[in-house]
């Protein structure tokens, strides 16, 4: 009996997970490694999860069109799997196809990924490297993240801070990011999260210092 239930307890240890998240995010400025991408859009998502494996859709949508913006829409479709390496470390490797419909055929891209990521006193750490076959550009970012929870009002104020570098096909630039947010959740599993985040980078006649607030809803299943 005592094995039997062990098995039971291994088998159930095993089971895979299976999740749905649904995201819809505004943001008043769409800034993608530091540079100002769009403004006033929507971000819809959808991410399946099976165990260590995800796979999802991501998308960038113009509210109104921007003569400066030419791309007012992008889809990213990315697929990856976390590997843990102990409890409070584990890594990361994916890819990503990133699809601009209003743009000549051919300026679509790939990018494969990896990187690591640790859970250290209250602070989530991790470093990621970035590939873009099409582009030949090479980027490495890394952030980290902590949590403080607002006494009383059950929820918490979420900040992150990134800075990267990318090689590119002729120029190099440095970019960093400042983030905080307060997610409000609607039940166990719908939350409507509130944010904004500063932005800048080193590149030359291309616009900085960049502040950017978004509102979004999230259901999980």
């Amino acid at each position: 009996a005592a094995t039997a239930g062990l098995r039971a307890d291994d088998a159930a240890a095993k089971a895979p997970t299976v999740g749905v998240t649904v995201d819809t995010t505004f943001e008043t400025k769409y800034i993608f490694r530091g540079v100002v991408l769009g403004e006033d859009a929507l971000h819809p998502s959808i991410e399946l999860s099976y165990s260590d494996f995800y796979a999802g859709i991501w998308g960038n949508v113009a509210l109104g069109k921007r003569n400066a913006y030419p791309d007012n829409q992008e889809w990213d479709f990315y697929a990856g799997k976390n590997f843990k390496v102990s409890d409070k470390t584990s890594l990361d490797a994916g890819f990503t196809y990133y699809y601009y419909p209003e743009l000549h055929t051919g300026n679509d891209t790939h990018e494969g990924y990896v990187g690591i990521n640790w859970d250290v006193s209250g602070f989530t750490p991790g470093i990621y490297a970035y590939y873009d076959f099409t582009l030949d550009n090479f980027t490495v970012q890394g952030s980290v993240g902590t949590s403080v929870p607002l006494q009383g009002s059950g929820t918490s104020l979420d900040l992150t801070a990134t800075l990267g570098y990318v090689d590119g096909n002729g120029f190099t630039y440095t970019y960093w990011s400042l983030g905080a947010s307060v997610p409000f959740k609607l039940s166990d599993k719908s939350t409507v999260t509130i944010g904004a985040t500063f932005a800048s980078h080193n590149l030359s006649n291309v616009s900085d210092n960049n502040l950017s607030a978004s509102v979004g809803y999230s259901f999980a299943f």
